[in-house]
């Protein structure tokens, strides 16, 4: 996991934010992807594909329907980063990243009890 330090938007329009190593991650602001969780719930996340990696970066906003935010936030789970919520996770940028998104985000789900994990 890297930690966020600051949040911009380049001239191209380009949204981009640095990671703890100084490193530039910027992100496509046309490539977005919703992730739902709706088994029994109604929980979703937000991904945005970096320009220069093969990564996508899992975000829960304080947009999205229940209280997922407010429990990520209680919780310490994550980094806050403005203008997008909370970074919770990175995916790789495969071709069954959709797939890989879902599994992942259940995962995470289960791992950190947000879910009912006997389910």
């Amino acid at each position: 996991m890297f930690w966020v330090n600051d949040l911009s938007i380049d001239k191209g329009g380009s949204l981009w934010t640095l990671g703890s190593q100084g490193e530039k991650l910027m992100y496509n602001p046309d490539l977005h992807f919703h992730i739902g969780y709706y088994e029994g719930y109604d929980l979703e996340v937000v991904a945005y594909k970096r320009i220069w990696e093969p990564l996508w970066d899992v975000y829960v906003d304080d947009s999205g329907p229940g209280t997922l935010y407010s429990q990520v936030m209680n919780k310490g789970l994550g980094v806050s980063v403005d203008h997008y919520g909370i970074l919770i996770f990175s995916i790789d940028d495969t071709k069954n990243f959709e797939k890989q998104a879902y599994h992942s985000f259940e995962k995470w789900l289960r791992h950190y009890k947000l879910i009912d994990v006997d389910a």
